[in-house]
């Protein structure tokens, strides 16, 4: 026989969010989805628990994270904290230590955008949100975000080339084409031109010498 759910006024919300926590690990649910049962009953139990212990979401939150590894599930109460007023005070200090990737960080926004659902868009982060994630990003380091920075994300950055008119030609026109060398036949050295400096040093060697011979002809 199936066990009698326990009346409302005896329930502990404390316990019955622990226990919807660990029953999402083997779950799986789809918490982005308005229409999920489990998100739903997590809805409830915050909303109830928030006029109680608010600080007890949060822990959870961290619990969650840490001790179990559940991201989905932490990410979500995470974002349900920041949309109970009564939770917002105790937000900034267990964002931290409860993200722990960039794609937490990621996630976190787009679960509080998904409650507010397609017929009421949500207005700006609170503050609490936008400052806890504002401390959060600067303890990422370079390594973890370089996962994100893509070829793809790099290239829209940088900006597409313009492409090149049809009939425009590449180089100037006032260049015209480059004569060809001819191909000396095998055994045939070129023969480079010298630079200026040597050709100005052998012209006055050459001279000198010619004055030399010329002291040396025969006395008539």
């Amino acid at each position: 026989t199936e066990p009698s759910p326990e009346p409302p006024g005896q329930r502990d919300p404390s316990l019955a969010l622990v226990n919807l926590v660990c029953c999402s690990l083997v779950e799986g649910p789809d918490l982005g989805a308005p229409s999920d049962r489990t998100r739903g009953c997590l809805v409830e139990l915050c909303e109830e628990l928030a006029q109680l212990e608010p600080e007890f979401i949060l822990k959870v939150a961290l619990y969650t994270r840490q001790e179990l590894n559940i991201r989905a599930t932490a990410n979500f109460l995470l974002a349900l904290a920041a949309r109970l007023p009564p939770c917002r005070p105790h937000l900034r200090r267990y964002l931290c230590a409860t993200l722990q990737l960039p794609s937490d960080w990621i996630q976190v926004v787009a679960l509080f955008q998904s409650l507010a659902g397609a017929q009421r868009p949500l207005g700006p982060l609170p503050r609490c949100l936008r400052t806890g994630l504002a401390d959060k990003f600067q303890q990422f380091d370079a390594y973890q975000l370089a996962k994100y920075n893509t070829r793809k994300s790099r290239g829209k950055a940088r900006g597409r080339p313009r492409p090149r008119q049809p009939g425009r030609e590449a180089r100037s026109p006032a260049l015209g084409p480059q004569p060809c060398q001819p191909i000396p036949p095998p055994g045939v050295l070129r023969q480079r031109p010298l630079p200026w400096t040597r050709r100005f040093r052998l012209r006055q060697a050459f001279s000198q010498l010619q004055t030399k011979v010329r002291g040396l002809g025969p006395s008539g």
